[in-house]
């Protein structure tokens, strides 16, 4: 599979080819005469682990939902000092994002300002590789931020960014974690922001992948300039290409103000656009 950076939420977001939040399971109570103690060695989270007597038969494999839930149980008894090995030891094995973000919610709700520390020291490129998919941890910091509040997310994606234009971007994560969980919610968020979003830097909006059916009255919100315009590109890029029925595509872009059909239409058919030949011809057909 061809590797591609995701920014957000779509962390936001597998913003697009998946959900960002995973569904909590409930923990059951500590019961200490019969859970194992949890051993941290080298950065490994290992429960101990116990002989079966010869003769005895092998329990079954355990299933999806039991292992969720003792895992879910060990991440709720670790010793917070040890969440940020527990994070790198998720981050090494880890086959799919989900676990990993919900690691970074229980340590939200263990010890907040722990985690707001370590977040903070994460380095800004670092990357969580999936299936061929590449993951800014920021990003995943900043979604499960935004589960405390978005205010609060915004605020710590400018905090954690080493320059204004990651600042930017990082903010455009949080826009993107709204978009997928409640459109309205986020359409009253960016009619707040309005002002500080028309002020980013033209490229670091974070909007890619996010569904542009949902993303358009958001994007509408922002007033009209080189913001609006470079989200709406991204969202044009996005459906054109991924749209299953070219139809929706043609729909969806003659809802757009006349200005931006007509800025489209000149992207395409410029000389030194990035886009290959093949998607000229699918995007030329869903501008007409």
């Amino acid at each position: 599979m061809k590797s591609r950076l995701l920014p957000g939420a779509a962390f936001i977001l597998s913003f697009a080819a998946g959900k960002l939040l995973m569904t909590s399971v409930a923990v059951p109570e500590r019961d200490s005469a019969q859970t194992q103690p949890v051993v941290l060695s080298a950065g490994k989270l290992d429960n101990a682990s116990v002989r079966a007597p010869a003769g005895v038969e092998k329990p079954a494999a355990p299933s999806i939902l039991s292992e969720s839930i003792a895992w879910e149980r060990e991440m709720w008894q670790l010793d917070v000092a040890d969440f940020p090995a527990a994070f790198e030891e998720e981050c090494r094995t880890a086959v799919e994002s989900e676990r990993v973000f919900r690691l970074m919610q229980i340590w939200q709700e263990r010890d907040l300002e722990s985690f707001l520390a370590w977040g903070r020291n994460q380095s800004d490129t670092k990357m969580l590789t999936i299936e061929g998919y590449f993951l800014l941890i920021p990003y995943k910091i900043i979604s499960a931020a935004c589960l405390k509040s978005p205010e609060f997310a915004w605020n710590l994606a400018k905090d954690i960014a080493p320059n204004s234009f990651r600042a930017d971007s990082n903010r455009g994560a949080v826009i993107s974690f709204l978009l997928s969980s409640d459109q309205k919610t986020a359409r009253d968020f960016v009619r707040q922001h309005q002002d500080e979003i028309q002020g980013f830097h033209e490229s670091a909006q974070g909007w890619y992948g996010v569904d542009p059916q949902k993303a358009l009255p958001v994007a509408l919100e922002i007033p009209p300039g080189p913001v609006r315009n470079s989200i709406i590109r991204g969202l044009a890029r996005y459906y054109g290409e991924n749209a299953d029925k070219i139809g929706e595509a043609k729909t969806w872009f003659q809802s757009l103000p006349a200005e931006n059909q007509e800025d489209l239409r000149k992207m395409v058919n410029a000389e030194n656009s990035d886009y290959t030949e093949t998607d000229k011809i699918r995007l030329r057909e869903a501008w007409k």
